[in-house]
């Protein structure tokens, strides 16, 4: 999966409020990986056509920045 340019402290300079900043880094990763699987269940009946959405999903969680 590809990378952000993220942890440049741009959200820590405009003073931006961060899912991770108000709840910690591992409980974000536990509530995106929730959402994800919950978003992968939504899909499922779509099939095959539902690939890309679930790819989406996916990346969301495994991303690196």
């Amino acid at each position: 999966f590809g990378q952000l340019k993220s942890g440049s402290g741009l959200d820590e300079k405009k003073r931006k409020l961060t899912y991770p900043a108000a709840f910690g880094l591992e409980e974000s990763k536990v509530a995106a990986a929730r959402l994800a699987k919950e978003a992968r269940d939504a899909i499922a009946p779509l099939g095959a056509s539902g690939a890309p959405l679930a790819f989406l999903a996916d990346l969301v969680v495994n991303r690196s920045s």
